[in-house]
């Protein structure tokens, strides 16, 4: 895998090799009184694939000169995907944010979202491209860059690529979404489409996705689907998801800026936690128990002959608390009572109580 300097250096080679082409065969096309014009004749020759031969890349690396052409060729016919309102006419317009006529700086862009393209197709073929090319239904991407704007939204090329592959495939649990709103999707990836969490990049399973929409929309934070998905019934819950993200009633588009909204708020609150609670609260052994099991072994140094203790706990915690409880303290009563959503919360110690 080449280092991010080796993949700059190769995106200049491709340029200068590009321009230098450029010069070389269409001379006299250019008016070298103007500077923007050795850029107009390039991007005019680039979409019609006149330069294909001379466009640097590693992509093709160990492939046959026909398989290739064939890969430019499928390539050349989505080539609008590189350039604003799908169009070369608006090839300066095509990198988002800037505001200076830096026409390398555009040109360069255009050339490697062009070469991620070839790296996209050579994976997943016409119908990748297709399915990019559908997100122009999507009134945001209707007059974008597309691939540039979708590589700027996702923390790496491989997510965003991953993600792609996968919306594209033949029955796919993204059909039970439309274009549009898989371009809601894409627009506000991070916390619907995927988060860190462990020190790592974690995709999230468009069923899962789907379940998190649905119960956000309902106020329903039973995770009834979720379940349903971890016990793998996707049968019933894909049928009911198809018919629910249908219904033009649904806000689709708010809901998820919702999900992104709180995936953001709820790792800034994580960030708070980390650096201000008590590292035994954070960091509680391998079975999430250490800080139950100190506070239970000092216990009886405190309690009296009669005496109430109570804990606030996890809603997985309550049988192997009752256990380390009997094994530590002996002959006392415990009793675990649940929240309003009945899952275990409070835990009580009665010593010589009724």
């Amino acid at each position: 895998m080449k280092t991010k300097q080796a993949r700059i250096e190769e995106s200049i080679e491709r340029l200068k090799q590009l321009k230098n082409e450029t010069i070389l065969r269409y001379t006299d096309e250019i008016d070298y009184d103007e500077d923007l014009s050795l850029y107009d004749v390039m991007m005019e020759h680039f979409v019609k694939g006149d330069l294909d031969d001379a466009f640097v890349t590693d992509v093709t690396d160990g492939m046959s000169e026909d398989e290739k052409r064939k890969l430019f060729d499928l390539v050349r016919e989505y080539n609008g995907l590189c350039f604003a309102k799908g169009n070369v006419e608006y090839w300066l317009d095509s990198l988002e944010n800037t505001f200076v006529a830096d026409f390398d700086m555009i040109a360069y862009n255009i050339l490697d979202s062009y070469n991620y393209l070839l790296n996209l197709a050579k994976h997943g073929g016409k119908r990748v491209l297709e399915q990019l090319s559908n997100l122009r239904s999507n009134d945001e991407l209707k007059d974008v860059a597309i691939v540039e704007y979708l590589r700027n939204s996702f923390v790496s090329d491989g997510c965003l690529t991953a993600i792609l592959l996968d919306m594209s495939d033949e029955g796919s649990v993204y059909d039970m979404f439309s274009d549009e709103q898989k371009g809601h999707l894409l627009n506000y990836p991070e916390g619907t489409l995927y988060y860190y969490g462990d020190n790592r990049l974690n995709i999230i399973s468009p069923l899962v996705l789907g379940s998190r929409l649905y119960n956000d929309y309902h106020q329903d934070f039973s995770d009834q689907l979720i379940e349903e998905v971890d016990e793998n019934n996707f049968g019933s819950t894909v049928s009911l998801l198809k018919d629910f993200f249908s219904d033009d009633s649904y806000d689709f588009y708010d809901s998820v800026i919702g999900l992104s909204e709180r995936y953001r708020d709820y790792f800034r609150q994580q960030d708070i936690v980390l650096n201000n609670e008590p590292h035994l609260a954070l960091f509680a052994g391998n079975d999430g128990l250490d800080c139950y099991r100190k506070i239970i072994n000092n216990l009886s140094s405190h309690m009296k002959d009669r005496c109430l203790v109570a804990f606030e706990i996890g809603m997985t915690q309550a049988e192997s608390l009752k256990r380390m409880i009997k094994e530590i303290l002996g002959d006392v009563k415990v009793e675990i009572k649940k929240d309003m959503s009945e899952k275990d919360r409070m835990l009580f110690i009665f010593k010589n109580l009724e």
